[in-house]
């Protein structure tokens, strides 16, 4: 009697070696593809390039007067976000007078109470149309508290 030994063949194997490949690689793109759409996102080139900061800021008893110089780059600024600070809070206002490239320009803000200092954050429009407000600038300017004009 003549026992036939029957296995799988080599063309089963490797087929199935490769439907294990496939299913590990989309397994893999689904855990990391909103991580990298996340990262892609949150960091924009004109952000990167964008140059505004505070240079004067004056506080005459209602209104904070800041001035803010634009340097080099090509981003397209819409609004400046001016974030004050008032004893141990932040008080937030915006712009939407944009200085152009190497400008300067001054904005009023109403404040019931002195900032000690106030930062600036650039809002630009991104190539898809969409508005991206960048991080604000590490320079930090002190107010200075001025007599109201009379």
């Amino acid at each position: 009697m003549i026992v036939r030994r029957r296995g799988v063949s080599n063309v089963v194997i490797t087929v199935l070696i490769i439907l294990i490949g496939l299913a590990a690689v989309m397994l893999l793109w689904g855990f990391l593809r909103p991580a990298l759409e996340k990262a892609g996102s949150q960091i924009t080139g004109d952000c990167l390039t964008l140059d505004v900061e505070p240079i004067s800021c004056e506080y005459d008893g209602s209104q904070a007067k800041v001035r803010v110089k634009r340097g080099n780059g090509e981003a397209n600024l819409q609004k400046i976000k001016f974030v004050f600070v008032v004893g141990e809070d932040t008080k937030v206002s915006e712009s939407t007078k944009a200085p152009g490239l190497l400008e300067t320009a001054t904005s009023s803000h109403t404040l019931a109470v002195a900032p000690s200092s106030v930062t600036v954050a650039g809002e630009i429009l991104t190539d898809f149309g969409d508005p991206k407000l960048c991080p604000e600038s590490l320079v930090k300017e002190p107010c200075k508290v001025i007599a109201a004009a009379a």
